[in-house]
């Protein structure tokens, strides 16, 4: 039976980080998780969220301890990519448009934090159309402040990002094997890991970071208190063309008023496996729901309902780029998973057992940091001073 000091089980975004950190100084760690399943309709395995191109990137953040996690991860960026000889950074700038009657104000708070962080920001009132000559090929309704945030706010690539942590672990010397865990034994001298190939697999202590499935496949000696909800995108295709003229645009965060969906992100055009250009657009929607099992997160991500707010969301798309013609739309299926902190947990749940779980829908751009913290824990280092810990403890849901 092959043995490591530790296993991270998830090889997903804050996994895969985990591991690059973990082997710097000890080449004897394994990361266990499946491949892109080839067919997410048909697949009956699990899902990971960096299965995309295109995530946001913003240091200017409505929560403090947010922007200092993303800050941090920014800063590595570039030694990623250069470390892996993989590009997956894109430091465009962000907008953030906002009217009187959102839904979900957030400038407010997100400007008190940028003061306080000295992240740099410029905003214009309504009416003040300056923020154009940043944002081509943008536009809001007229009544609508807008945020704008220079570099380094940007778009990262979650498959390029997470494939760059992988190839620097395994440079490291540790082990990925491609498989899904299907159970996790722990005793006086150890854990072992249960694979669905049939292997099994020794640590000293695992890390566990298996997003929104953490909870299933006999991972955690007790379920944590994790809430999952559904989440919808489209890709609208833009053509080769517009996408090089578009190549300067900022990313998006619009707080949207609309019956259907609110809170909506989105990204400059992008290229995506099937060799064809798309603007990402995600937000919640009328027609969310809350799955509680693993039969409910597989009937969502094979067949769940992403279709029917799919017309107000192609109509948002056509409100905020007007020049912009769209070649068709397509609608996705996604997964958020809540903590009651509202961060990540990054703590033990047992002698030999960690988990890193709960990204509340802001950790790819800041996995990196999670990863490294988790990391930290993991090999009895102490916690940064300039991030409070009790918020990345395990804490139960209010039910008052």
């Amino acid at each position: 039976m092959q043995t490591f000091s530790t296993i991270v089980i998830g090889a997903g975004l804050m996994g895969s980080a985990a591991a690059r950190y973990l082997s710097q100084s000890d080449p004897n760690i394994g990361i266990i998780g499946p491949a892109e399943p080839a067919d997410q309709v048909t697949h009956d395995g699990v899902y990971a969220s960096h299965y995309d191109q295109g995530r946001l990137t913003s240091a200017a953040s409505k929560n403090l301890i947010w922007s200092r996690l993303v800050r941090r991860s920014m800063e590595q960026y570039g030694t990623i990519e250069a470390e892996a000889g993989i590009k997956f950074y894109r430091p465009v700038g962000k907008v953030q448009a906002e009217g009187p009657h959102s839904p979900a104000p957030e400038s407010e708070a997100l400007m008190r934090v940028a003061q306080a962080e000295g992240v740099a920001y410029t905003r214009f009132a309504a009416g003040d159309d300056g923020w154009r000559a940043s944002a081509p090929g943008l536009d809001f309704p007229g009544g609508f402040w807008v945020i704008y945030e220079p570099a380094p706010a940007g778009m990262i690539n979650p498959r390029g990002l997470c494939q760059a942590q992988l190839r620097i672990a395994q440079q490291q010397g540790a082990t990925l094997i491609r498989a899904t865990v299907t159970g996790v034994a722990e005793d006086e001298a150890g854990v072992t890991v249960s694979t669905d190939d049939g292997n099994a697999y020794r640590a000293e202590k695992v890390i566990v970071a298996a997003g929104a499935f953490t909870n299933f496949n006999d991972l955690l000696p007790r379920e944590l208190p994790l809430r999952l909800k559904t989440e919808t995108i489209i890709l609208a295709q833009v053509t080769p063309e517009r996408t090089a003229e578009l190549a300067e645009m900022p990313i998006v965060g619009y707080q949207i008023m609309d019956p259907d969906i609110d809170d909506i992100y989105m990204t400059p055009p992008v290229q995506y496996p099937d060799g064809n250009f798309y603007v990402k657009m995600g937000c919640n929607t009328r027609t969310d729901t809350w799955p509680a099992t693993l039969e409910e997160v597989r009937a969502w991500f094979q067949s769940g309902d992403s279709e029917t707010c799919k017309p107000a969301m192609a109509a948002a798309v056509r409100a905020m780029m007007p020049d912009t013609e769209f070649l068709g739309f397509q609608s996705g299926r996604c997964i958020v998973c809540y903590t009651p902190s509202g961060l990540p947990t990054i703590d033990w749940v047992s002698e030999r057992i960690l988990t890193l779980a709960g990204g509340n829908g802001s950790s790819a751009q800041c996995s990196d940091t999670l990863g490294r913290l988790a990391a930290g824990v993991a090999q009895g280092e102490a916690w940064p001073d300039d991030l409070p810990r009790d918020p990345f403890l395990l804490h139960e849901w209010d039910t008052e």
